[in-house]
């Protein structure tokens, strides 16, 4: 494996890791605020935001490793590939899925 293609698979498994933690992140958050385990409904809505905020760090990474496979499509494998839209349609899904919820909780739907 030559230095650039090292330099590729890292700074792809990089993002994915990144992709993971603020989506993990994000998850956990906005169960927690949704549940109102807290008592105070301002630090449920914060988490909710911290966590709508995640969200969307996460949907940037997966958009940014989606560009990152397709220019150095010939180091990485199509295995790899296909993981990213994997992770960027699951992502799309979940975030379609969090804005219905507000759209319902504010009684839009």
């Amino acid at each position: 494996m030559n230095k650039n293609k090292s330099s590729v698979l890292g700074t792809y498994h990089t993002n994915l890791r990144n992709i993971g933690l603020f989506s993990s992140l994000s998850m956990g958050l906005l169960t927690f605020s949704q549940r109102g385990i807290l008592k105070k409904d301002l630090t449920n809505k914060a988490l909710f935001g911290i966590g709508i905020i995640f969200l969307l760090i996460s949907f940037i990474l997966s958009r940014e490793l989606k560009e990152h496979s397709n220019k150095n499509e010939k180091e990485i494998s199509d295995k790899l590939m296909f993981i990213a839209k994997i992770i960027n349609y699951a992502l799309i899904i979940f975030l379609t899925t969090v804005i219905y919820s507000v759209l319902h909780r504010v009684g839009i739907f």
